[in-house]
Formats: C-alpha cells, sequence, structure tokens
C-alpha cells in the first residue's frame, strides 16, 4: 500500500536532512525506511501542532492502539497497516515504538530537564530510538551497532533542539537541563532579558562542547566500512555540519531558524556515502 503523498511531502521534503538519508541509501530500503521517517514525523510533531495538552494525549494513545491494532490486522488505518507490515518484515521491536510515543508524551507536560543524564535520556528515547530503527531496516544486527546508533540518534536529537530552541521557548517548552540554566543564571523568562542572546550563547556554547565529544567519541567506534549504518551516519554528520554553523552564528536561534543549505547538506551526504562504499 502506497503512502499519501501529502504525509512524505510533509517528513522528506527535498532538500532536508531526511531527503538525503534517505537520498543515499540503498534504492530496495528506501520505501521501507520512508515509512519510519513518515510514522516518526506524524508522532513527534503532535505536541506542536496541538495546542490542547488532553486531546494532544489521546491522539498519541491513539497511534499506538493503532500500531498495536494493525499488527493484528484490526487497523484500517493506512499509515498503520503500512508501518506493521514493515515491523513484521524486518522483525522490529514493537516496544521502541512505544518508547518513542512515550518520551513524546512527555513534551506534553512541558516538564524542564533536571540535568544532562536526563536530557540525554529523552534525546535517545527519541531519536535515538528511531535512529536504531532505521539501522536495523538498513541490515544492523549486533548490539555494538544498536547502540552506537542509539548515541548518535540522541546527538542528532539534541542538535535538533538547539536549533528549534526559539520556537520551543514560544511553546513555553524549553529543553536545556535546569542545572545548566542555573549555572548560567538563567530563568524560564530570560528571552525577556535585553541580554539574553549573549547569555544564551555562553550556555549553548557548554552544550556544543559536550555534543561534539560526544560525536567524536561516537565516531571512533566507527572502525570500518558499515553500510548499515549509513542513513543515520548521514543524519549525523549533517548535525554535526550544523552544530558548527549554530557555533559560528554565536546561537542567535532564539528568532531565526539557521540551517545548512541543501547544497550544503547534498555534498555532506555524498561524501559519507561514497566512505561506506554504498551508492
Amino acid at each position: 500500500m502506497p503512502l499519501d503523498p501529502a504525509l512524505i511531502a510533509k517528513a522528506i521534503p527535498p532538500g532536508s536532512t531526511n531527503y538525503y538519508s534517505l537520498r543515499f541509501s540503498a534504492a530496495s530500503l528506501r520505501p521501507d525506511l520512508q515509512v519510519l521517517l513518515v510514522w516518526y514525523r506524524e508522532v513527534n510533531t503532535i505536541p506542536h501542532r496541538v495546542s490542547d495538552p488532553q486531546v494532544a494525549q489521546a491522539k498519541l494513545s491513539w497511534w499506538q492502539q493503532e500500531l498495536h491494532q494493525a499488527l493484528s490486522g484490526e487497523s484500517e488505518l493506512p499509515l498503520a497497516q503500512v508501518v506493521a507490515s514493515v515491523i513484521s518484515r524486518y522483525q522490529l521491536p514493537l516496544e521502541v515504538f512505544d518508547q518513542i510515543v512515550v518520551a513524546v508524551m512527555s513534551d506534553l507536560a512541558h516538564a524542564p530537564h533536571d540535568n544532562w543524564p536526563s536530557l540525554d535520556r529523552y534525546a535517545r528515547q527519541v531519536g535515538g530510538n528511531l535512529a536504531t530503527l532505521l539501522c536495523r531496516v538498513s541490515g544492523a544486527e549486533s548490539g555494538d551497532d544498536l547502540e552506537l546508533a542509539r548515541k548518535l540518534g540522541g546527538f542528532v536529537r539534541q542538535v535538533e533542539l538547539m536549533q528549534e530552541l526559539g520556537l520551543s521557548l514560544r511553546r513555553h517548552s524549553n529543553p536545556l537541563p535546569t542545572t545548566l540554566m542555573q549555572q548560567h543564571a538563567l530563568s524560564q523568562q530570560f528571552l525577556e532579558a535585553d541580554d539574553a542572546p549573549q547569555q544564551l550563547a555562553k550556555l549553548l556554547t557548554e552544550m556544543a562542547a559536550r555534543l561534539k565529544h560526544l560525536y567524536i567519541e561516537c565516531a571512533q567506534q566507527i572502525d570500518s566500512r558499515k553500510p548499515q549504518l549509513l542513513p543515520l551516519l548521514i543524519q549525523a554528520e549533517l548535525a554535526s555540519a550544523l552544530l558548527n554553523t549554530l557555533q559560528k552564528s554565536h546561537f542567535m536561534v532564539l528568532d531565526q531558524r539557521i540551517s545548512l543549505t541543501p547544497l550544503q547538506k547534498f555534498w555532506i551526504a555524498w561524501r559519507c556515502s561514497k566512505r561506506q562504499c554504498l551508492k
């Protein structure tokens, strides 16, 4: 059953990170990778698309229920049916999908992360779990590869949180660890302060240094060509380049969304695919 083109356009628009991570993946795998990215987008954006937390909670629970029913052949929702077929074909663990939904549900409470470990857990539950699904479809089976995927997926998600920080704050959601904000004498109302950009830049510089260390640590574990990780490796390299771009802008993310250009993304994805000897 083909996916709704409108859903694909929203989840994988031309020029996006998802677009290039699929563009350089094995052609035979692209339709199934596409299904996972579309499902993830539908679930992960619910807190942003639905203003009423109770309605958003109900929608997330409904998605979770539909996926379970689809695996039993009881759902009539086309996307759930397609996702269920991918789950069955690759023997993907259903609990990973459930963990993503539960993590997204936690966004509805707008509860701050207390510290770094709390933010790490959240990022790995969302982005890390998605990464393991993409890599399983691409052929990753070893525990080491899947753990590496979780770490890299968490890295990608945290860079996204930095990029989207201004929008998140306007939606009364703050992904920054409370301990880090306290160290930099920042409060939830720091957006109203005249020196907010300067204060924020210092905080995000510290966060960026930590993420770069994590990325280097992960890169050192990739000691051979791993085409089964290619979709994720492309996303991680694009996230690393984006992190450098954010830093060069002095993290001016409060009132703008800083991104790589499509040409930059294409070049980075192409180089990554060449290194993995997969076209």
